[in-house]
């Protein structure tokens, strides 16, 4: 199974780039994500969502959980929410929990606010949690959204990056990374799966 990110200088990621470059910085190359082989951060801290208070543990799914750094006003969020609600209806009937992180600002950003992230619980059938000071954006190394971090049943980090390799076309996709890994977990093998930066809108949390 090949997981390579390399793209051709025609992807469409890099025309996606190129075209947003100056809202949308590329990941920077000293991106710290959490490396493959950690445990699940912050499994019992209390997190605000959208049904009330709960904790990662209370969230997971028994054959293993994606945990999504999200923003609901970036565009490559509204660009794969049809890929996400499709991959949600495909594995959350074998075992794999999808829970979103907002680590944004919503006192200063509107579209972040607890409403907006109800209608996206509502639309993608999942858990959607607040991490408005940006703790658990920290812990896991995420400074971009769309961010997805895939663990096995036992918390471990399997896959962390990107959804797959063309995020602004679901059209041009060559590689689904996140779905190729998922099923290396679901087959139990233990084959090492490539992780990558992910790509996006930086995570803005409150300050202070």
């Amino acid at each position: 199974m090949s997981l390579s990110t390399t793209p051709s200088a025609a992807h469409p990621f890099v025309l996606a780039v190129a075209v947003f470059g100056l809202l949308l910085a590329v990941p920077a190359s000293g991106q710290d994500q959490l490396p493959t082989g950690s445990a699940m951060p912050g499994l019992t801290s209390s997190l605000t969502g959208s049904t009330g208070t709960t904790t990662l543990a209370d969230l997971q799914g028994e054959a293993g959980t994606v945990v999504v750094f999200w923003s609901n006003r970036c565009p490559w969020g509204g660009k794969l929410e049809k890929r996400l609600l499709g991959y949600v209806q495909r594995f959350s009937q074998r075992g794999i929990a999808t829970v979103l992180i907002n680590s944004n600002d919503a006192s200063a950003f509107a579209k972040e606010s607890a409403a907006e992230n109800a209608e996206v619980a509502a639309r993608l059938g999942v858990a959607v949690v607040a991490d408005a000071n940006g703790a658990l954006a920290a812990a896991f190394g995420a400074t971009r959204n769309p961010a997805f971090f895939l663990f096995d049943g036992n918390h471990t980090l399997v896959y962390s990056g990107n959804f797959d390799d063309s995020p602004g076309d679901e059209g041009a996709v060559e590689n689904s990374f996140l779905e190729q890994a998922t099923l290396v977990v679901l087959d139990g093998s233990g084959q090492q799966v490539s992780s990558n930066k992910a790509f996006g809108c930086r995570i803005t949390p409150a300050k202070g």
